[in-house]
């Protein structure tokens, strides 16, 4: 099964980068993006993305921002065990990192840097996906 991969980003050099460098990385990798919270959320609930294996999460976003789409994710029990990992360059406060499986990665590390941490999140991203689901 394809892993699945959503970035939450409204920075759009970024998230081509992102997509370009996942892409370079594994183009197998299935990656769903959403310009800012609110739209990830009505995308998640209408259920035009799939539930992701992982989540990549900017924190500064118009309508609705990293620290809130968050909160959504980790108060509903169908996305509460998804990992995030907040992409960047705003370091999150303790509460969004006292969450269970959130991870900080900060944007402007190079492009090797973000391949690594790509190749780390597939690895995270697999022990989601082969997790026994949740009755």
């Amino acid at each position: 099964m394809k892993q699945k991969f959503l970035l939450v980003d409204d920075d759009y050099e970024d998230a081509h980068i992102f997509r370009e460098t996942l892409e370079n990385v594994d183009p197998d990798i299935l990656c769903y993006y959403a310009l800012h919270g609110q739209d990830a959320w009505d995308k998640l609930e209408s259920q035009e993305i799939a539930i992701p294996d992982i989540v990549f999460l900017d924190m500064k976003m118009p309508v609705m921002n990293g620290r809130e789409f968050l909160e959504l994710l980790r108060n509903d029990e169908r996305y509460e065990s998804i990992p995030v990992i907040i992409y960047s360059d705003l370091k999150p406060d303790a509460s969004l990192l006292a969450y269970s499986e959130v991870y900080h990665y900060p944007k402007a590390q190079g492009l090797e840097a973000l391949k690594s941490m790509l190749r780390e999140a597939m690895l995270l991203s697999g022990k989601k996906a082969q997790r026994p689901p949740v009755c």
